[in-house]
């Protein structure tokens, strides 16, 4: 329910925008098109090739690893997945959440390229905000019926809330069935399963609080960051996950060799800044199958 107020009220938010204006369709979007907001395709041949995210082979290709790494090996997803009844069931959740992220991309694009235009393409000083991430949550309290807008605030912290509250089931899910119960032997009674969920569901809560603290002054959109720091790690997951899947050789100590290795040259890369974050996964990829697959070839990882 919440998804349908969430994108219900940026669709109408954007045909509220277009009838409120003077010039309609045309006149709000005169500005966007003068500023290039309208054009799609951006090859991005020159010397920041690879330093320029947003270009058409970045977003195919990274794009791409990307999205295989946040639904194919992300807890948050996978475990959505699994709920499903049949693996017939799971591929039609999948494609769904594609289609409607395409959809939601797309619609919030609009909104702000209308919001643009609305705003006569004043700088972020001139509006008196810090992020552009503002500049939405602005129009829906100052240019929304009052009705409209509450409902729409409530299906933004629904949403919000939905994804946090999956956040943490999945990472306290991962912590305790993955990483503590296999070590925890025949004394964990169910009693001390659910007490120590809790406990690692309340610490990882604080982490994402403090992780939000912490880049609550960026001038960096929202979406921009949260994709540019999950890529630092879904390079090293997929790229496990492949090494799994596509050889047959490699050990788990390879394997986490592999996702180590992609951790520490995405670290490298990163902090030298060589690239965009939209080749982030890749480049983790890559580096975890040539770690994890030349230690098993080299049989470093194997037990005779």
């Amino acid at each position: 329910m919440q998804m349908v107020i969430y994108l219900g009220g940026a669709l109408f938010a954007a045909v509220l925008l277009v009838q409120s204006h003077d010039g309609g369709w045309a006149g709000i979007t005169q500005l966007a098109h003068e500023a290039g907001k309208f054009d799609i395709i951006n090859l991005g041949f020159g010397p920041d090739f690879w330093k320029t995210p947003y270009t058409l082979i970045a977003g195919i290709i990274g794009g791409g690893f990307l999205s295989m790494a946040s639904h194919g090996t992300d807890q948050l997803i996978v475990q959505r997945v699994l709920a499903t009844k049949s693996v017939h069931a799971g591929r039609k959740a999948l494609i769904g959440s594609g289609v409607i992220i395409i959809f939601q991309f797309a619609l919030f694009l609009l909104v702000g390229t209308l919001l643009y235009g609305h705003y006569g393409g004043a700088s972020l000083a001139q509006l008196g905000l810090k992020s552009a991430d503002e500049i939405f949550p602005r129009y829906i309290v100052e240019g929304l019926p009052p009705g409209v807008s509450g409902i729409i605030i409530a299906g933004l912290f629904a949403a919000a809330l939905s994804t946090l509250a999956g956040s943490m089931s999945s990472m306290a899910s991962s912590t305790v069935l993955d990483l503590y119960k296999p070590r925890a032997g025949a004394g964990l009674t169910p009693e001390k399963e659910l007490r120590f969920s809790r406990a690692v569901t309340a610490l990882w809560a604080a982490l994402l609080v403090a992780s939000a603290l912490f880049f609550m002054n960026t001038s960096q959109a929202v979406v921009e960051l949260a994709l540019s720091i999950a890529s630092f790690t879904y390079g090293g997951l997929l790229g496990t996950f492949l090494l799994g899947v596509l050889f047959k050789r490699p050990s788990q100590e390879d394997a986490l060799a592999g996702f180590v290795g992609g951790i520490l040259v995405m670290v490298t890369v990163i902090s030298l800044h060589i690239v965009a974050w939209t080749w982030y996964t890749i480049i983790g990829v890559i580096a975890a199958i040539l770690i994890g697959g030349g230690l098993a070839m080299l049989g470093v990882g194997r037990k005779e």
